[in-house]
């Protein structure tokens, strides 16, 4: 079996980059080969990946057809949570982690997610965690998550899987070369933090009309300097492409529908539903 690592990386030598090894080399790598049957050679992370070519590509593809997934939540690094949407619209086994004092976003907060100490006794009790729920998730026979429970209930018609799946696939794999784009020009931060006095969290649901991936950049740099998260995940609803956007930002609801508005008249969407939620 394979097991793809999803984890915030950081600059060598860095906090977040130490304390991401020690929990791939103290916990998941020795439980999952030890304990649970895994080749250490199968156990992948992006960054000590040596096979040439493009990154992105090589990323998507272990996100899709790993056996496991297990994702490393600490810090809400952007990255990862895009990850983790790719690997929730496959329904395939993923396993949470992250450190105690992380505070996930609304939409996942509710899932499974194994919360530890970055300690010594932390990481015996990690490792006792993450194989209970390693096997629990390779047991599911239908794992769940919060794509999947739209589905089941009939708000989302799929078209041909094999279709919308290749269709799907393609334009998230663009978008994620956007987003890291964005995030290397703009100078942000990895975990995207700002000392805002006052920020909002949206869930935009719109229509793809003709709105491609640059005119998704267009859109994001329009509000580059108010936005600290955003996420994004597509879907087929009776042929239709939707898509699901959640942003944390700085900018007001009036300002923010007005922007939503313009792309309205230029027929690039058309905005189902829009839902505000205040953050203090």
């Amino acid at each position: 079996m394979k097991c793809f690592i999803v984890t915030p990386i950081g600059p060598d030598d860095s906090t977040i980059r130490r304390a991401a090894e020690g929990v791939i080399d103290a916990v998941i790598v020795p439980v999952l080969t030890k304990e649970l049957g895994f080749k250490e050679q199968n156990i992948l992370v992006a960054h000590r990946m040596p096979n040439p070519g493009s990154i992105n590509r090589q990323v998507i593809s272990l996100i899709l057809d790993a056996d496991l997934v297990i994702a490393n939540l600490t810090g809400l690094n952007p990255n990862v949570m895009y990850e983790l949407a790719v690997r929730h619209a496959v329904r395939k086994p993923v396993v949470q982690i992250c450190e105690k004092d992380t505070r996930l976003p609304f939409d996942i907060a509710e899932e499974r997610t194994i919360k530890y100490t970055n300690d010594i006794a932390g990481v015996i009790d990690l490792q006792n965690k993450v194989k209970d729920m390693v096997c629990q998730a390779l047991g599911e026979s239908e794992p769940d998550n919060p794509i999947y429970r739209v589905i089941q209930s009939n708000i989302i018609q799929q078209a041909p899987i094999a279709d919308a799946d290749k269709y799907l696939a393609n334009r998230l794999e663009r978008i994620e070369d956007l987003l890291f784009s964005m995030a290397r020009t703009s100078g942000k931060k990895s975990n995207y933090v700002k000392n805002e006095p006052y920020i909002y969290h949206y869930n935009i649901y719109i229509q793809v009309i003709k709105w491609g991936p640059d005119d998704l950049q267009t859109f994001l740099s329009s509000l580059a300097p108010t936005w600290t998260e955003f996420t994004v995940s597509s879907s087929i609803l009776n042929e239709k492409e939707m898509m699901t956007i959640n942003m944390t930002t700085s900018l007001d609801s009036g300002m923010l529908k007005s922007s939503l508005h313009k792309l309205e008249k230029e027929g690039l969407i058309k905005v189902i539903d829009l839902k505000e939620y205040a953050m203090a």
